[in-house]
């Protein structure tokens, strides 16, 4: 075979290149860079709550037309529940790209995870009746570390993918 850096010509059991020392990376090998798996909130959940909201900005017109300030609070509240379901829809996520796997979690209190693969003890996924139904999970990440910090993602879509991703990748590293 031949080094991808110098294109000289080695052996074929050479574990880095004799001329310019690039490891080499074996046919049989998968490679880890190319694993990507993404994770965001569930589109089933915000439709889901869209419908609640909408439920509720019709009694808010209601009690508006029927001259209440009860009506103007509703729509209000409304209004500012769905501005809030929507960023938390757009910045939530979990992703994993090769050896390194990022999260970020809410709005005004966010909580970032930027970690490598081999700092992570476990991922864990779990869901009740609703997540069986619309297919969504509440991702747990496990990192190592003095405090043993436990990263939490409600409402993910793909979160079984992910796991999947992470225990190919956590194999190689070993």
């Amino acid at each position: 075979m031949f080094c991808t850096k110098c294109g000289k010509e080695i052996d074929d059991e050479a574990v880095v290149c004799p001329y310019c020392g690039t490891p080499v990376k074996k046919a049989s090998e998968p490679d880890d860079s190319s694993i990507s798996v993404m994770c965001q909130t569930a589109k089933v959940f915000t439709v889901l709550d869209a419908i609640f909201l909408a439920f509720l900005l019709i009694i808010g017109v209601c009690f508006l037309f029927a001259s209440t300030v009860l009506g103007a609070i509703v729509i209000v509240a409304v209004v500012l529940w769905g501005i809030h379901d929507w960023l938390l829809f757009k910045g939530c996520y979990v992703s994993l790209n090769g050896t390194l796997i990022t999260g970020h979690d809410g709005i005004i209190k966010s909580r970032k995870l930027v970690s490598p693969v081999n700092k992570v003890q476990n991922i864990g996924i779990s869901n009740g009746l609703l997540g069986k139904i619309f297919h969504y999970h509440t991702i747990v990440i496990f990192t190592a570390g003095s405090d043993g910090a436990e990263y939490r993602y409600p409402h993910m879509a793909n979160a079984e993918e992910l796991q999947e991703a992470f225990v190919k990748i956590s194999n190689n590293i070993k």
